[in-house]
């Protein structure tokens, strides 16, 4: 019983370590391909966003979207990034 215990422990942390790293896939995209309502998400909270870039990504099967971007700030023109 004790040794499928430590198998189990020692797949799980395998399996903690591994696939996060291995089921990630980001690639450019240009904004016109962002949905609408993601675009609008990010305008409402950031509405002096400026040079915006984005990554897609893909987390297992869900799909993110990683915004880079530069914003006025109390300390002047400041780089950001948002998910």
């Amino acid at each position: 019983m004790r040794t499928k215990r430590v198998t189990f422990i020692h797949g799980y942390w395998a399996a903690a370590l591994f696939i996060p790293v291995l089921s990630a896939h980001a690639e450019r995209i240009e904004l016109d391909q962002v949905p609408k309502a993601v675009m609008d998400g990010l305008r409402q909270e950031h509405p002096d966003a400026k040079e915006l870039k984005v990554n897609n990504e893909t987390h297992f099967g869900l799909t993110l979207y990683d915004f880079k971007f530069k914003e006025s700030g109390p300390h002047g023109q400041e780089s950001k990034t948002t998910r």
